[in-house]
């Protein structure tokens, strides 16, 4: 596939366990079609993406909202906007197998067994700090914040997207058309159909070590020896 005329449901994703903490990023996603829905930014920073993909693996995120809306051509989500569609859709995520999992976290970090859903449910409309916990666990808020924190971005003011423009790729160029072979196709395949979370491989590094340099300079009188000179010095 050379390029994507569909709204992409994903541009990278990382696997879980992975020992390597690897992300995969789609390569089709960097040759959208730029006359599919011109008004629309369906094209991503990359920037963005792995910051998104990074709090995956760094904080434990989730995509609490599965997907925002996309911007006006040429813009990127602001602050605001990735607020107000948080507080519009977030609900849904109390029905996902990831609040679940939340919820038995908090549990045993309370030391309190029987916390059911229902009851975190009820505590986040009137308890802002579990309020505040729930949203950060969505991986697109803490991206943005990320980003708005190092560049200064204005919270309410949508900056302008940093992905360079969008180009055809002539595909009757042979050196145009895509290299694969298939071998990450298959190894996703296999994790995915025979529950294999973990792609491992153990590496031996090759350290060279440096000779011992031998010297003729007399070694240093130990504190002993030190202790025993003063003494002496005292003494007399």
């Amino acid at each position: 596939m050379s390029k994507v005329e569909a709204i992409p449901e994903a541009y990278a994703f990382m696997m879980s366990h992975d020992p390597e903490c690897r992300i995969i990023f789609i390569a089709d996603m960097n040759h959208i079609d730029p006359d599919y829905m011109p008004k629309l930014q369906i094209s991503v920073d990359p920037k963005e993406t792995l910051i998104h993909e990074t709090t995956h693996i760094v904080s434990m995120t989730y995509d609490v909202i599965s997907s925002y809306p996309y911007m006006v051509s040429g813009y990127s989500k602001s602050g605001a906007d990735v607020r107000n569609q948080y507080f519009r859709r977030y609900p849904g995520f109390f029905k996902t197998e990831e609040f679940t999992r939340f919820v038995d976290q908090l549990a045993d970090y309370q030391n309190s067994p029987m916390l059911s859903e229902e009851a975190v449910i009820l505590a986040e409309k009137t308890d802002a700090m579990m309020s505040m916990n729930i949203q950060s666990l969505d991986a697109e808020t803490l991206t943005i914040i990320i980003r708005d924190i190092a560049l200064g971005n204005p919270f309410n003011k949508c900056p302008i997207n940093q992905r360079p423009k969008l180009f055809k790729r002539d595909l009757s160029n042979q050196q145009n058309k895509p290299k694969v072979n298939g071998e990450m196709l298959v190894s996703l395949a296999l994790m995915n159909s025979g529950q294999f979370n973990m792609a491992e491989r153990n590496l031996e590094l090759g350290v060279t070590k440096k000779p011992i340099v031998q010297t003729t300079a007399s070694p240093l009188p130990t504190s002993t020896s030190n202790k025993e000179n003063t003494n002496q010095q005292g003494s007399g």
